[in-house]
């Protein structure tokens, strides 16, 4: 968490951004950093702090900087400088009520899935993440659980395999204790025309990005029974609505998935489960560019030429970042969006995916 103003008097306290255990003890270091370079950290709310406050005398200009620490027990607000509740972009957590909740998210290690995972801990969630990839998945565990002081569980799972998503689920049940909120998000389609998409493009689609979801519903729906409650988050994509020639494995798998959400809040409601789909368009994420590449091949386009076809698609003239989607899915797992069930959302700033088609067929 990072929080920037100009002063060095301390001011009225301000809201808490994104460190809700600092009610429990649990704050945040704040620094001064000087033009040369010097912090001066200040502990608030103790009068050896204020004293502190009012002696340090950085430059007018100078950054008020936040990162997470431990400090003592009776440190229960932190005062920040009048002007300081700017926040960088981000940054801010939206203050949901859920504190002390649980959650699962697939492929937590980069992307979306990493985005998610930071701002549900920012919330106060601790969090269980896998991917199939040791090393970046424990990364960002790391990382994470280091900016928000919550409990971040690196679990390595490939989704594909009914033994993997049953362990992911169990090690995340035993961590955590409950599993209030499943966010299905791992997997991906290659995108292609039909001539370039192979039996294995097909099956890759299908199983990552559909049964992939169906493998770990099996498993947290019977633990949401049991607590009485629960609730889903499915990330899909727009392509199972949305139709595009170049994205018929993606379309495919999206449908299926689309479908599941939709029937399976029928099945579950009377359990007190909510589902909700969510529906991305294209999002800058670490795969952009593979899929920029691909899309340019297949068109015979230049990689300037296939950058622009998404953008132009969308009437706010860009794509969506990964923060945009993962406020939206925290919030859509939160208590305030329960009763958002058996629907889907989409997050593509109103692209027009034919649009896609008829400049590439140019």
């Amino acid at each position: 968490m990072t929080t920037t103003g100009s002063g060095i008097i301390l001011g009225d306290p301000v809201p808490w951004f994104g460190v809700p255990e600092a009610i429990n003890g649990k704050i945040v270091r704040a620094e001064f950093h000087y033009s040369g370079g010097r912090p001066d950290r200040l502990f608030a709310d103790d009068a050896a702090t204020r004293r502190a406050g009012r002696t340090a005398k950085p430059p007018r200009r100078s950054h008020f900087r936040v990162t997470a620490a431990n400090i003592p027990d009776n440190i229960v607000r932190l005062r920040l400088p009048r002007g300081a509740a700017h926040q960088q972009k981000g940054d801010a957590a939206m203050d949901l009520g859920m504190t002390g909740k649980t959650a699962l998210v697939t492929g937590g290690s980069a992307g979306i899935g990493k985005a998610i995972t930071r701002v549900l801990a920012r919330e106060g969630v601790d969090v269980a993440i896998c991917a199939r990839r040791k090393e970046p998945l424990e990364q960002t565990a790391a990382e994470i659980a280091r900016q928000t002081n919550r409990k971040i569980v690196p679990i390595v799972a490939d989704l594909t395999k009914p033994e993997d998503a049953e362990n992911f689920v169990k090690q995340a049940h035993a961590a955590l204790g409950r599993i209030d909120i499943l966010v299905n998000n791992a997997g991906s389609s290659p995108g292609g025309v039909l001539d370039h998409l192979s039996e294995a493009d097909w099956a890759q689609s299908l199983q990552l990005k559909f049964m992939g979801y169906v493998r770990c519903l099996k498993h947290v729906l019977p633990i949401m029974q049991k607590q009485k409650k629960g609730r889903v988050v499915n990330l899909i994509g727009n392509d199972g609505v949305k139709y595009s020639y170049w994205e018929i494995a993606p379309g495919a798998a999206n449908a299926a998935g689309q479908n599941l959400t939709k029937s399976l809040c029928s099945q579950y409601g009377k359990d007190n489960i909510s589902f909700v789909a969510v529906n991305p368009g294209p999002v800058r994420t670490e795969r952009w560019t593979g899929l920029v590449k691909a899309m340019a091949r297949d068109m015979k386009l230049s990689y300037e030429e296939a950058d622009q076809l998404a953008p132009k698609s969308i009437p706010l003239g860009r794509i969506a970042e990964v923060d945009e989607v993962a406020n939206l899915v925290a919030y859509l797992a939160s208590d305030l969006a329960f009763f958002v069930n058996g629907t889907m959302i989409e997050i593509d700033g109103g692209q027009d995916k034919v649009l896609m088609d008829r400049m590439r067929d140019r």
